[in-house]
């Protein structure tokens, strides 16, 4: 399948605008979190464009199974929560959902909209606010969310708002990944400094994207948190209720080379159902 921007010629790696490393918390945080998003959103666009390539036709039939164990066979609509570029919003629209997707980020809404044109997907788009959804109580029966929960500032908010826009009897599905397991080592922290380069070319189409900055990273509450033990308390606080972990899911090539440098752990899987 053709992507957005395929035709156009590598553009490497961007350069981020300086960003000043003080102690963050708060809106400060959060503030510099969504400017580097917007910053790297072709990149992080590219990247999963590649990736939704390159996945083998058994490993997505084994992610669509996976979802759809949770979703439940009947057609639902779905909050896709933290969209980003699309990817997982159209899978679940041809999925035979009836999926919207939100992002804090423009640019990842623009790319969103492209891939969905390119891989003739019907989805929703509109910019929001995780902490404060825009959509009134009991709209979706699901919300979807990938990889976006460990790069937020108050989880607690965002997953009470989850709650808040399912209907009754509505399914969470939160999908991510323990990123604070560095391998400290010397040998693993020479690995760091020396692979990247290597792995990527041997992950052929890899297509990078620019690393959050350390003091930013380091400030993240998932930095400091051991999961997916945390994110299950704040779910069950939040009052979510037959709430179950899938460990460890189908592996991507992200994901083997994010293992391979001692990065992150394999990505898990939590469901819940609103009462």
């Amino acid at each position: 399948m053709k992507t957005p921007y395929s035709s156009h010629e590598p553009e490497g790696r961007i350069k981020l605008n300086a960003y000043l490393p003080v102690p963050l918390h708060g809106w400060a945080l959060k503030h510099q979190i969504s400017t580097y998003w917007d910053q790297v959103a072709l990149d992080y666009a590219k990247h999963q464009w590649d990736q939704a390539i390159a996945i083998p036709a058994d490993t997505v039939l084994e992610w669509k199974n996976l979802l759809s164990k949770s979703l439940g066979t009947k057609t639902c609509t779905v909050l896709d929560a933290g969209c980003g570029p699309g990817t997982l919003t159209c899978l679940l629209s041809k999925m035979g959902c009836l999926v919207t997707g939100v992002d804090l980020s423009f640019p990842m809404i623009k790319a969103a909209r492209e891939y969905a044109n390119t891989s003739h997907a019907s989805i929703r788009l509109k910019r929001g606010d995780l902490e404060f959804i825009p959509f009134p109580e009991n709209s979706f029966d699901a919300v979807v969310s990938r990889d976006v929960l460990c790069a937020t500032v108050h989880p607690d908010r965002i997953v009470h708002e989850w709650m808040r826009v399912l209907r009754p009897g509505g399914r969470l599905i939160l999908i991510d990944r323990n990123w604070n397991c560095s391998d400290r080592s010397i040998p693993g922290r020479i690995c760091r400094f020396v692979a990247p380069g290597i792995i990527d070319r041997i992950l052929d189409n890899y297509s990078p994207v620019p690393d959050m900055p350390p003091h930013m990273r380091n400030a993240l509450w998932s930095h400091s948190r051991s999961r997916p033990l945390y994110d299950l308390n704040l779910i069950q606080k939040a009052g979510f209720v037959d709430v179950e972990v899938e460990p460890r899911l189908p592996k991507t090539r992200f994901e083997t080379r994010e293992s391979l440098l001692g990065y992150a752990s394999r990505r898990f899987l939590i469901s819940a159902r609103k009462p």
